[in-house]
């Protein structure tokens, strides 16, 4: 796997930011903790502009809404109990659709299903899908924790949805409700592989030995701890689920955030980046596979979002 670097996009005042693609990559989306999300075009990196809201938002698969946590508090001084409203916008011209789609809530992400109009909203005690064409309330599923649920993720066909919540990740049935599995373990990033079989977890930030591991999808059952030296925060398969990618902080020299690519057919690393100036929070995949993006500090108090072009090895 090639990674070319394209060119970067410096936004919100924030330490920890978070990144999205739109579904057709014009657009690149980036959240900070204080002063609301940025949007740039991916071709020539010109601004559109931004909104009000947090490193809490995601984008629908139809690239048509932007949902976030919107609040006034300075995130400096959250505590798990603070109170979120729910907006959402165009999210082509950042026009206001509603600034409270929900009553305010402990809100702690948000993802869209990628085949249906529902929107998970992770918070406490349990996490939420609305409809947002109706903006009810259709499903809750319980986090099994005190502190509510940290990530969502849906499989590719919308079926399957994971839910961590403090040392554990629960595995939904999402037509029937039906708990499937439940993994065991302290984790950052959460991903369902695009085939619906796998969840892949890294504990780079809270576990007591940080570490990538592949889970079954159906059951929870362990299946592989993968060779990860680093501190992986979040995780991304390619949409054809070629490669998992994973992006964080190195523990070796030289310190600083790393980019990690795993082969699926044989689970070895094909690449690992190091050095780069500070940790990489979080990063999104272009529907079509060709580019990734990944957000980290830029060493000024700005957060920086990161356009890169990813070229798949020959597969022998």
């Amino acid at each position: 796997m090639q990674i070319e670097r394209l060119r970067s996009f410096t936004g919100p005042t924030s330490d920890i930011a978070c990144v999205h693609l739109s579904p057709d990559a014009d657009l690149v989306y980036l959240g900070g903790s204080f002063d609301g999300i940025h949007v740039w075009r991916t071709e020539d990196g010109s601004p559109i502009g931004h909104c009000a809201g947090t490193a809490a938002f995601a984008v629908s698969p139809n690239g048509r809404l932007l949902a976030t946590a919107v609040t006034d508090i300075d995130s400096r001084h959250f505590r798990s109990t603070d109170l979120f409203s729910l907006a959402l916008y165009d999210a082509q011209t950042l026009e206001t659709i509603t600034l409270q789609l929900l009553p305010p809530l402990p809100l702690r992400a948000l993802v869209f299903s990628p085949v249906e109009p529902l929107l998970a909203v992770c918070s406490h005690p349990c996490l939420q899908l609305i409809d947002v064409v109706s903006r009810a309330v259709i499903g809750e599923f319980p986090a099994g924790d005190i502190y509510g649920t940290h990530h969502a993720r849906f499989s590719a066909d919308g079926s399957r949805l994971a839910v961590s919540g403090g040392p554990r990740v629960r595995i939904w049935d999402v037509p029937s409700g039906a708990l499937l599995g439940e993994i065991r373990e302290e984790n950052d990033g959460l991903v369902v592989s695009p085939d619906g079989n796998l969840v892949a977890t890294s504990s780079g930030w809270t576990g007591y030995c940080p570490t990538a591991a592949l889970w079954d999808a159906g059951t929870g059952a362990p299946i592989r701890t993968l060779d990860d030296d680093s501190g992986v925060l979040s995780l991304a398969f390619t949409p054809q689920g070629d490669y998992l990618i994973g992006a964080g902080y190195s523990y070796e020299e030289p310190q600083g955030g790393i980019l990690q690519v795993w082969r699926t057919d044989t689970w070895t690393t094909v690449s690992l980046r190091r050095g780069f100036p500070d940790t990489i929070w979080s990063l999104d995949i272009s529907q079509d596979g060709t580019l990734l993006a990944t957000s980290s500090s830029s060493g000024t108090g700005l957060a920086e979002a990161t356009l890169w072009r990813l070229q798949p090895d020959e597969k022998g």
